[in-house]
């Protein structure tokens, strides 16, 4: 270990060490933060990329846990999203409702653009391609969530523009719904807000989206059962809240014309 340390030191003015997908690392965790970032001198800085938050004992380490940055990357503006799909082959006449679908998920693009090239031989309607772009992110959102339990979840909480205890209670009764609130809030692709609980839209859409294909009777379920506790909580919600209740229950109807005049893209 010291010789690494010094060889990192006599490499030059600043050197910058990188660790992709880092979420694999997670087993290395503790000693990285407690042996080896605190044995790094001082002309080295460390980056980690990973699909999942860092723990908060990272913010919280004796002496340099302030220099610890958490920089979010946000999805890709409609603009970037051409860019890139230029770059893979895409025509701006066949990207529109690709950039549309992806919601500037720079992974959801490629594999959209990957099925679209792959269309010109196959000539699949439009909707199969994205289908088919759906069902491979679907699979790569879902491999990321590592417990049966969050799954089913999650699962079922993508047809909810906001997730709350009581829409989760409303949708499985036989969890604990403050266990599936934790369960859902500690993934990387959800937000925590301060009325509920946001899923990303990019992971969101797509997981709904294959729900709905393979599985068309839990997920009406799922949208009932959501609907009527909307409606029985509406009923008694203070003023301040309404619009709240109006804009999750006109997220659970189905016309895109609807949906985005009230929750626009």
């Amino acid at each position: 270990m010291d010789t690494l340390v010094e060889r990192l030191g006599l490499l030059g003015p600043t050197v910058l060490l990188a660790l992709d997908t880092y979420e694999v690392f997670r087993l290395l965790d503790t000693w990285l933060r407690q042996v080896f970032v605190p044995l790094l001198p001082d002309n080295v800085r460390i980056v980690f990329f990973s699909r999942q938050r860092p723990l908060d004992v990272w913010f919280a380490a004796p002496d340099w846990g302030r220099l610890v940055q958490s920089v979010p990357v946000q999805p890709l503006s409609p603009t970037e999203a051409q860019v890139l799909l230029n770059l893979h082959g895409i025509q701006e006449e066949d990207a529109a409702s690709l950039i549309r679908a992806a919601h500037g998920h720079p992974l959801a693009l490629k594999l959209a653009a990957t099925a679209s090239r792959e269309n010109h031989t196959r000539s699949w309607p439009q909707e199969t391609v994205l289908q088919h772009a759906v069902d491979e992110l679907s699979r790569m959102f879902l491999a990321d969530v590592e417990d049966s339990a969050s799954r089913h979840v999650l699962e079922g909480a993508v047809v909810l523009r906001r997730v709350t205890v009581s829409l989760l209670q409303a949708l499985f009764p036989e969890l604990d719904p403050q266990d599936a609130y934790e369960r859902l809030r500690r993934l990387p692709f959800v937000d925590g807000m301060h009325d509920g609980l946001i899923i990303h839209e990019a992971v969101r859409d797509p997981l709904a989206r294959s729900l709905h294909a393979s599985d068309p009777s839990r997920y009406l379920d799922y949208r009932r059962s959501a609907w009527r506790q909307l409606v029985s909580e509406s009923q008694s919600a203070a003023s301040d809240d309404l619009w709240r209740y109006t804009a999750d229950m006109l997220y659970l109807i189905e016309n895109p014309v609807v949906r985005e005049a009230f929750s626009p893209p």
